[in-house]
């Protein structure tokens, strides 16, 4: 289960404000990166299977609003873990 959880700074670090369930994963299927791949100003879900086929979920608040094949990165590409705007 992928859960969807809002954020606040709450001035003596970062809170946890709601959670709410998304989705959920086969077992092959890994969060690679979050970020707004749309720019939409929603923080977006793209994921990565064990085979290396990317999809992403562009998200509306908790809500999964499209989910899209990307492509095949193949099993020796890794995702670099950076701001995806």
């Amino acid at each position: 289960m992928l859960a969807h959880m809002p954020m606040t700074n709450g001035g003596y670090g970062t809170q946890v404000t709601a959670g709410r369930a998304v989705g959920t994963l086969a077992s092959n299927w890994s969060v690679a990166q979050i970020g707004d791949d749309n720019g939409d100003g929603a923080s977006d879900i793209l994921l990565i299977d064990s085979a290396g086929d990317l999809a992403v979920w562009l998200m509306n608040g908790s809500t999964v609003a499209a989910s899209l094949a990307v492509g095949n990165v193949g099993t020796t590409w890794k995702v670099q873990n950076t701001n995806a705007n």
